[in-house]
């Protein structure tokens, strides 16, 4: 008897391990538009994102390496789907091709299951040579029906098209992440 009352709680976990892998998230919260700006949210999130090259508007020689400044923009696909702008500064070392900047990006669109809305997030870029970025990004506030949100994303850069000689061009990569409320 007790064995059937403990089994539903040992399968819940193994079951939201199971529906990660096939893209589901685990929701809290019935679809309607008043739930999903106050309820709560457990969002897996994954996709795949294109991203432009970045327009550089400041270079400034510090010994071996150069203190820069840009802006630009993605395309996302997937859980998060929308568009984004983003500005930062940080380091390219022309001798490696390595780049590291900070990052605030503002992502414009939907989360499937929650709503629409704007997630702001602060990033750090690290790229250890032409081709081979990752972005880590904190979610520090949302709105619309993503009021509330918090989480994580991870970009991981899978290629480059049409790079210049330093390996800026337009970017393509998959990120997966969790979002929640």
């Amino acid at each position: 008897m007790l064995l059937r009352r403990i089994r539903p709680l040992l399968l819940a976990p193994a079951l939201v391990l199971a529906l990660a892998g096939t893209g589901f998230g685990a929701m809290a919260t019935p679809a309607s538009a008043s739930a999903r700006t106050s309820g709560h949210v457990f969002a897996l999130a994954h996709g795949t994102v294109v991203g432009q090259p970045l327009t550089v508007t400041s270079v400034v020689p510090d010994g071996a390496i150069y203190r820069i400044e840009g802006f630009s923009g993605d395309h996302w696909d997937g859980t998060l789907t929308g568009d984004t702008s983003y500005s930062g500064s940080g380091t390219f070392d022309p001798a490696t091709g390595a780049v590291a900047m900070v990052l605030h990006e503002t992502f414009t669109g939907t989360v499937a299951g929650v709503g629409s809305g704007q997630i702001q997030f602060v990033e750090y870029l690290q790229q250890s040579g032409p081709g081979n970025a990752t972005v880590d990004c904190l979610v520090t506030s949302a709105t619309g029906d993503l009021a509330g949100l918090h989480g994580y994303v991870h970009f991981r850069q899978t290629g480059v098209i049409d790079p210049d000689p330093t390996g800026n061009g337009t970017s393509v990569g998959d990120y997966i992440g969790a979002l929640f409320r």
